[in-house]
């Protein structure tokens, strides 16, 4: 083992939808589901964000929106949707910051099931009713999210989409170097939010920090169907945190923080992995791979020739490291294609 490494434990099991937190008398082949949406001046797009939960295919679901002290007509727009067209309330008498609004929504919610949702985005119809689905069929999973088509700011689509990795091993190499998970995708069971302290970390990473924590403890999974219309435009908080170098910087500092644990990496060496400058940055993830091989056995091989592990030596290996850049090209001829793992466990 690694020094400095948390000893391996495989992945605990969620509680089934219904189990812990949902209201009495539901069915449970349609639990309640309970959207949570922080705002903030969220028009011109909230109106189109409270129409695309309106028009879901699920029959049972409610809203609670947490306004942190809008000015722009979003509290009026809100009123407009809750309670007559979308049932729920509206929160605006407590404005807070975003990780302590997120966190006081799950706090809040009534149910076992939450989904999320940021007030710029869109929701396909079909979003909740297949993501409920996939949890009722896999009830050991807390958590799965969704593809998405990234939109401009007037709602066209840009050439960019987000096809990302669906079974938790991919996931989870996924997470060594980027965010496999959308915030405003996530359908997941309250109870194991709590179960590992809800949000912690401050903006702009407070929803990556909650992945990374929920992985070190659970299976996750993502459906791979763009079901979210995610709108990029300059206001963002994520962009104007990408912009500033912060998102950056809180990234590789909340990654080190948790990868004793998830990954079995020291947080220093983690650090060096997270930002390119590993001097062998192949011979910390064959290390890594040993470690999730005893939370998860999949084959060590199988796991190192998987395209997603394959993927991850290409993007972590700096400049300089010509060994981990030979290793990659000789992986790269033995990769395993993504879609051959098959699906959830």
């Amino acid at each position: 083992m690694i020094a400095g490494a948390a000893s391996a434990s495989p992945p605990e099991k969620a509680r089934p939808a219904g189990e812990a937190g949902s209201l009495r008398g539901e069915n449970p082949g349609t639990p309640r589901v309970t959207w949570l949406l922080p705002v903030k001046n969220g028009m011109p797009y909230i109106g189109e964000a409270l129409a695309s939960i309106a028009a879901q295919t699920y029959p049972n679901q409610e809203i609670i929106v947490w306004d942190n002290g809008s000015t722009d007509g979003t509290v009026e727009e809100l009123a407009r949707w809750i309670p007559d067209r979308i049932p729920g309330r509206i929160v605006s008498d407590r404005p807070l910051e975003l990780r302590a609004c997120r966190a006081a929504l799950i706090e809040e919610a009534p149910t076992e099931l939450c989904a999320l949702m940021d007030a710029d985005d869109v929701c396909l119809p079909q979003r909740i009713e297949k993501q409920v689905a996939f949890l009722s069929a896999h009830p050991h999973i807390p958590l799965v999210g969704t593809g998405m088509q990234t939109i401009r700011a007037d709602g066209t689509p840009q050439e960019l989409d987000w096809h990302p990795p669906s079974r938790h091993d991919d996931i989870l190499h996924f997470l060594l170097h980027g965010n496999p998970f959308g915030q405003y995708t996530i359908l997941c069971r309250r109870s194991a939010i709590l179960a590992i302290g809800s949000y912690q970390a401050e903006r702009p990473v407070e929803d990556y920090d909650l992945w990374l924590r929920i992985a070190a403890r659970y299976e996750t999974a993502i459906l791979p169907e763009r079901l979210v219309l995610r709108r990029k435009h300059g206001s963002s908080v994520t962009d104007l945190a990408g912009a500033s170098g912060e998102l950056s910087r809180a990234v590789a500092e909340s990654f080190a923080r948790h990868a004793p644990m998830l990954f079995g990496c020291p947080a220093e060496e983690a650090r060096l992995l997270r930002e390119r400058r590993h001097p062998c940055a192949v011979a910390c993830l064959l290390r890594i791979a040993g470690h999730l091989e005893r939370r998860r056995p999949m084959g060590l091989l199988r796991r190192i020739r998987s395209q997603s592990f394959v993927h991850a030596l290409r993007v972590l290996a700096g400049p300089r490291d010509l060994a981990s850049k030979a290793a990659w090209l000789v992986l790269r001829a033995v990769q395993i294609p993504q879609s051959a793992h098959g699906g959830a466990r």
